[in-house]
């Protein structure tokens, strides 16, 4: 972080907003600055300060003293979207504008299932709201962390675990701040309309795109609708049979997706997800190998009876349309692998075990017996039986840290079991996301197109497939790489930019990015790009708001003299 003096009018803007805001909510000291700034990812880029406003008046209020005093803002929800660049923004600069403060449920209506939130309202903070006020909804959340807002996740189109798990898709009624300190709400309804929150399409024409994966204004509320309560919901867990091939089962999921026996964006992940999920990196067995050989990850299979592919789901309904599902999906993929269906007592009893456990060491006695019968009778170590609870947990919309610990791989640290935090605690991870056809045939492209480059730099090739919808797939890839090596850091760059560029020359876009190719992410699109450039210049002629996020205006700003403000580079097609 420099330690340079600050403009004079980054300094006249930042005393302004904290009048606006209040000093104990606006850091720029470069040290803490640069703390915040930290993320998983291989390289960040340099906020000035981090501002925290409490409410819509304050947002509106800082976007005026932005424009005013020729000030870049980066707005962001809650500063938890690690691996794809966490609270750091596009370009050096920007004042981060955090809106964790702005953490209200502001309705929940249980008769037509939905919600209004602030973007400050995390997953756990929904799910408990719910729980604490006796409502029968849940809410869909992610398996990453349960700290995490609902409102980001689904401006960014992120995807969750129950049928409502197509998280864009389930807001409904956007309030907004424009670039020129302006409120305005989606939907074209007056003020007092009744269906701003039930009808998704409003009157004329549909605006809440513009503000998903954009920097065209900043949305301070959304409606969310809620899931409600099944009667039953049964978990389920599929693992792929040596010898069959992963696009058989791709083409059988497409089939039971379309006719509605898959309700569930289901993930099929490989083995080397499945490994970080059980445990961390096992460099003792590298032996001077750069990555774990295939002989190696066979090891590691059998002793923690992995899967080569594993996907898992559940079904939603009354207890006669869930055990009619159940047999739709037995008769189909029965020749494919092995299905294993998980009920809410049995889920408990593992949770009992698991308590039983609490105050056991690891490696002691008791729990080496327990992990030999758990292996006789169910072929799977303790450390994926641990993971049960959370998965069926997730796919009822409870968010939990479990599955978040996998971002410690290769983090030289162990693992904690709470407080989770993989940014603050030194971790390693890159998400490269295309999304693909459904079929049997674009996965078999994609693998023989990436699966070679992981090899070529000495990563291991994570590979997680997440039913977007019944005809699209997202291809999430991780590249794990211990961030304290200089040499593997920069090989983990270099990869993450070879597969963007591999996947889009194939022509399979990203279905959500980081801030490390945002520049670039529309270099085969510039018809889309000069479009987009051109609604920016409309509603944010200065660039004010989040400049280069999703490549769009992504022009740095002069820099300050006595004499006037600087303005912002505007790039109009």
């Amino acid at each position: 972080m420099s330690n340079q003096p600050m403009r004079p009018f980054l300094e006249a803007g930042l005393a302004r907003i904290r009048e606006i805001v209040g000093e104990a909510h606006v850091v720029a000291d470069p040290a803490e600055v640069d703390r915040r700034a930290r993320d998983i990812i291989a390289e960040v880029r340099r906020p000035t300060a981090y501002v925290y406003p409490g409410d819509r008046e304050e947002v509106r209020l800082i976007v005026e003293a932005a424009a005013e005093h020729g000030l870049s803002l980066w707005p962001c929800s809650r500063g938890r979207n690690w691996g794809y660049g966490g609270s750091t923004p596009a370009v050096d600069g920007s004042i981060v504008v955090n809106m964790e403060r702005m953490n209200r449920v502001l309705e929940v209506n249980e008769e037509l299932a939905y919600a209004r939130i602030e973007p400050g309202v995390s997953y756990r903070q929904l799910n408990e709201h719910l729980k604490t006020i006796g409502a029968k909804l849940w809410a869909d959340c992610t398996d990453g962390p349960p700290e995490g807002s609902v409102m980001g996740n689904a401006l960014e189109r992120g995807i969750g675990e129950t049928p409502y798990g197509d998280h864009f898709g389930q807001l409904c009624g956007m309030e907004v701040i424009l670039a020129d300190g302006r409120v305005v709400r989606t939907g074209g309804g007056a003020p007092d309309c009744k269906t701003w929150n039930t009808h998704r399409w409003g009157c004329g024409p549909v605006l809440d795109g513009l503000f998903s994966q954009s920097n065209l204004g900043i949305v301070t509320e959304v409606g969310i609708w809620l899931m409600p309560e099944p009667e039953c919901c049964r978990s389920y867990i599929f693992e792929i049979a040596d010898g069959v091939e992963v696009g058989q089962v791709v083409d059988a999921v497409r089939k039971l997706a379309l006719t509605n026996a898959i309700q569930t964006n289901i993930h099929l992940i490989n083995d080397v997800v499945s490994l970080s999920v059980a445990t961390q990196f096992p460099r003792e067995l590298l032996g001077g190998e750069p990555r774990l050989t295939e002989e190696m990850m066979a090891g590691q299979r059998k002793k923690f009876g992995i899967a080569r592919w594993t996907f898992g789901g559940a079904l939603y309904g009354s207890r006669e349309q869930v055990r009619a599902n159940q047999r739709v999906l037995r008769r189909a993929l029965r020749s494919l692998g092995r299905l294993t269906f998980v009920s809410d007592l049995q889920v408990w009893a593992v949770r009992l075990l698991l308590r039983m456990l609490e105050t056991q060491p690891e490696d002691g006695l008791v729990c080496r017996t327990l992990d030999q019968a758990i292996r006789l009778t169910t072929g799977k170590s303790l450390p994926l039986v641990r993971s049960v609870p959370h998965f069926h947990g997730i796919q009822k919309g409870i968010p939990s840290e479990y599955f978040l610990r996998h971002a410690y791989f290769k983090c030289a640290d162990r693992r904690p079991e709470s407080d989770v935090n993989p940014a603050r605690d030194g971790c390693g991870l890159m998400w490269v996301a295309p999304i693909l056809p459904m079929t049997g045939h674009h996965l078999d492209e994609i693998i023989e197109l990436t699966a070679p480059l992981f090899e070529r730099y000495g990563f291991e090739h994570y590979m997680a497939l997440i039913l977007q919808n019944p005809r699209s797939m997202i291809n999430l890839m991780s590249i794990f790489f211990d961030p304290e090596d200089a040499t593997e850091r920069a090989r983990a760059l270099e990869l993450y930019h070879e597969l963007v560029t591999a996947t889009s020359n194939a022509g399979y876009q990203q279905y959500r990015t980081s801030v490390l190719c945002m520049d670039r992410i529309f270099e085969r699109a510039g018809d889309f790009q000069r479009l987009a450039e051109a609604l920016k210049g409309a509603l944010d002629p200065d660039n004010v708001l989040a400049p280069g996020r999703y490549g769009i205006g992504g022009g740095e700003r002069k820099e300050a003299t006595l004499d006037e403000p600087p303005r912002a580079a505007t790039t109009v097609a």
